[in-house]
């Protein structure tokens, strides 16, 4: 049997990224440990338990010599992460690299502009972060066996230049060509260190081309929330309902049914409890997948899950939090623009249009998304590397 390691920040990521790809890793007799600092972002702030049971080790306030002695007790054939920018990341990484483990980056979003930008949610936050992470890195580089000079010199390339050709994965997997041309210059990876397993939204093949008969014929809309705060906008929750509210009124105003599926790491039940009086139907329990299928146009900024909605030749609203700034243009010649609420309801007032993007809709797919837009795929394509 053999083992991966899974490193992430948090146990929030653990639904949608890694619970989809456990049936088809654990068949092939592979072994998954996750490696957190859940403790680190959240303190005590609980998670929901995800579906499945891992073996997890928080790892974001012990000393650096502990980690690397689980990393020597496991033996993982692979570490795999999720992000690139973080300091977090960086340090897993250059223990990979100490003990000559192989890792490998997985691509699990849109990269924007600011992909090689620190997060920073709240200074006193990351300045706790940061504290913890600084004193493991000077842990680390008194390492005996570990160059310090070296170790400085990659850590102020990375940190301050983004240049991360020093310390790069093993191996990347991304969605599309597109994607490594976004970050070949901060990598400068050779042709053979990178797979294509396109963005994975279902997990069989078969489901890509499923339909969904509707007993009634009603009109529908998928709204998905985009997490906004604090990370994004300084809008304040009551600003953020009356955002939801006007945009719920005007649909149903145009006899929509409307359903909203809340970001995955936001407090579901925060916000349940905001939009109980309003004429919507929140849920995140039927597949984002099936909800995709069911509607006949969808609600979103520029999350990923619109991914889904591209494939599948759905039509696409972008109306945006008030002052929020995207990260990303590229679904601006694909999506139909809101940026304002009587812009909403003119496009309400003229489906006939909403057709006019789906032409272009193949050449998005070839350029961002890629093909093989499965869970099964990207397992298998982990397993070929391992």
């Amino acid at each position: 049997m053999k083992t991966i390691i899974i490193f992430i920040n948090s146990l929030t990521y653990v639904k949608n990224w890694i619970d989809p790809l456990y049936p088809f890793l654990s068949k092939k007799d592979i072994n998954i440990i996750i490696f957190h600092m859940h403790s680190l972002r959240f303190g005590d702030q609980p998670v929901s338990e995800p579906s499945i049971k891992y073996q997890s080790y928080d790892i974001g306030k012990i000393k650096i010599r502990k980690v690397i002695l689980l990393f020597e007790n496991l033996r993982p054939d692979a570490v795999i992460f999720f992000h690139f920018k973080s300091f977090a990341d960086y340090m897993v990484l250059r223990i990979t690299k100490l003990l000559n483990i192989r890792s490998i980056y997985l691509q699990h979003g849109i990269f924007c502009s600011k992909v090689f930008n620190f997060v920073t949610v709240s200074i006193v936050s990351s300045l706790k972060r940061y504290f913890f992470h600084f004193r493991q890195f000077v842990q680390f580089i008194f390492i005996k066996s570990v160059n310090i000079v070296s170790e400085l010199n990659l850590v102020i390339r990375y940190f301050f230049n983004n240049n991360l050709k020093g310390t790069k994965y093993d191996h990347a997997i991304l969605y599309s060509k597109y994607n490594l041309d976004y970050i070949q210059e901060n990598f400068c990876f050779n042709e053979d260190q990178v797979k294509y397993s396109g963005f994975p939204a279902v997990q069989f093949q078969d489901q890509l081309t499923s339909t969904i008969n509707l007993s009634k014929k009603e009109k529908r809309i998928l709204f998905l929330q985009e997490k906004m705060i604090p990370a994004h906008t300084s809008i304040s929750y009551d600003q953020e309902h009356k955002y939801f509210r006007t945009v719920i009124n005007i649909s149903v105003k145009y006899n929509f049914k409307i359903t909203m599926r809340l970001h995955p790491r936001v407090d579901h039940e925060f916000y349940n409890k905001m939009l109980s009086d309003d004429e919507v139907n929140v849920d995140n329990h039927t597949s984002l997948y099936d909800q995709i299928l069911s509607a006949d146009i969808i609600i979103g900024n520029m999350s990923t899950a619109l991914f889904a909605a591209v494939i599948n030749k759905k039509p696409i609203i972008t109306i945006f939090y008030p002052g929020f700034k995207p990260l990303t243009d590229i679904f601006d010649k694909i999506a139909i623009k809101a940026p304002n609420y009587n812009s909403l309801e003119k496009i309400f007032q003229s489906p006939d249009k909403w057709a006019e993007k789906l032409n272009i809709y193949d050449d998005f797919i070839d350029k961002y998304i890629g093909g093989n837009n499965t869970y099964e795929y990207q397992a298998q394509t982990i397993l070929d590397l391992i």
